[in-house]
């Protein structure tokens, strides 16, 4: 009885602690409006494809990434991102 009790509240703490950074996260939709007013926005851009990554949109994501990675050879986190995009899960 013990470990059911603990089991269901280790459960409710995780649900709320993920409801609560999904309801109050402060980061907004970026829309492609934003990035074509901005292309060159690293920041920006890593950050549309990492949203549309999490809605499931893996081409935009994918073509964001080969985009990025033309204009920053050297970016490193660019690369990754893109290798995992394209390893099996």
């Amino acid at each position: 009885m013990f470990l059911y009790f603990v089991r269901f509240k280790l459960f409710l703490i995780s649900t709320i602690l993920l409801l609560s950074t999904s309801l109050f996260s402060s980061e907004k939709n970026i829309t492609y409006m934003q990035i074509l007013q901005d292309p060159n926005n690293l920041d920006l851009n890593l950050k549309y494809a990492q949203q549309q990554g999490k809605v499931g949109n893996f081409k935009q994501t994918i073509s964001t990434l080969e985009r990025l990675n033309m204009l920053y050879p050297d970016n490193v986190e660019i690369k990754l991102y893109l290798v995992i995009c394209f390893s099996p899960s």
